[in-house]
């Protein structure tokens, strides 16, 4: 499917977006219209993915619905090629305590380097983020021809979904959500889940937290043989090597702010665990040296909306914790979107 490169400018040039369709197996009467969806990411494809989802689809789903899969912008076979915007943003060695002022400076210095790169050698890459998705996921609804989107979400799909509800709120069937990312636009990701995820281990497993702890003491002190490398407490966690995958552009160009070094301090600080610091670092940094034009998405309080959807978070869940999905209501619950019990 071809769509502009910017939406604002819908008679300029144009991009190549990948698509693909599983009909409905029912009859006209049995057939509701399409499912549209999105695995999340950002980064994972649609399209390659769909013939699983097809496969899981009960019987009944598959007689009232075709399955139609869109790779947003950058993804899969989908135009631009963002192959310049991949690489390392940053190494973290699982040393405790950190220094974390230290650590943001050096993951700022990094994310610039790479954005700075992926600006000079793409120079359509501003305009791949979620803005920029619904509009097109609006255009594939037309040429399919549904009235109204029906439309599945999970993760980084949960933002595509909501962003459209809050796009075009009078043209939306129904969506669900799953794995909600949160519609505040300054946060990435959540850097709490981790810490959320250790906790819950915590509680229900109190005699294996104790061993866990005492174990922890004492590699304070010593260390024990681990092959080729020693096991200190400084490998709790292991060594990350953090990459900012062409998929996940979005990330970057959705934001509507220069990361801030005394934020990612300030988050990073507040994390019990060192993966919780470290997601904190990584959702502050990757907008650094970005300076391409960016359409940010609308938050919670610029629009309202009384579009009903239904949301599933796991409290267990440490990459898209339950936090996040009360935010998603638009505006609040009287609106429609009711936060998950």
């Amino acid at each position: 499917m071809e769509v502009p490169v910017d939406w604002d400018r819908p008679d300029g040039p144009k991009l190549t977006i990948s698509i693909a369709r599983h009909k409905a197996t029912g009859t006209t009467e049995e057939r509701i219209g399409s499912l549209f969806w999105n695995p999340g990411g950002p980064g994972v494809e649609a399209v390659s993915s769909s013939i699983e989802l097809w496969k899981s689809m009960s019987e009944n789903m598959r007689k009232r619905f075709d399955l139609v899969s869109m790779d947003p912008r950058g993804v899969g076979k989908s135009q631009p090629d963002l192959s310049a915007c991949d690489g390392v943003i940053l190494t973290t060695k699982a040393n405790w305590p950190v220094d974390w002022k230290a650590m943001a400076e050096v993951s700022m210095d990094e994310a610039a380097k790479l954005n700075r790169k992926c600006q000079e050698k793409t120079p359509n890459a501003g305009f791949v983020g979620t803005w920029q998705v619904v509009r097109d996921l609006d255009a594939l609804r037309a040429a399919v021809g549904d009235r109204k989107l029906t439309y599945l979400g999970v993760s980084y799909g949960s933002r595509i979904g909501y962003t459209y509800a809050l796009t075009f709120p009078d043209r939306v069937r129904a969506l669900v959500l799953n794995g909600e990312v949160g519609p505040d636009n300054n946060k990435l990701i959540n850097p709490v889940g981790p810490d959320q995820a250790m906790q819950v281990f915590a509680k229900a497993q109190p005699g294996a937290w104790k061993k866990f702890e005492k174990t922890l003491a004492h590699l304070e002190k010593s260390t024990l043989p681990g092959g080729e490398q020693p096991i200190t407490r400084a490998r709790q966690h292991r060594d990350r090597t953090r990459t900012q995958g062409p998929g996940r552009l979005p990330r970057r160009v959705d934001l509507d702010r220069e990361s801030d070094v005394e934020r990612m301090v300030q988050e990073a600080q507040q994390r019990a665990s060192l993966e919780g610091g470290y997601n904190a670092l990584d959702a502050y940094s990757r907008c650094s040296g970005f300076t391409l034009e960016r359409k940010p998405i609308p938050g919670n309080e610029q629009v309202s909306t009384d579009v009903k959807a239904l949301l599933g978070n796991s409290t267990f869940d440490p990459q898209t914790p339950y936090a996040p999905a009360p935010d998603i209501t638009c505006p609040g619950p009287a609106a429609g979107m009711t936060p998950p019990k």
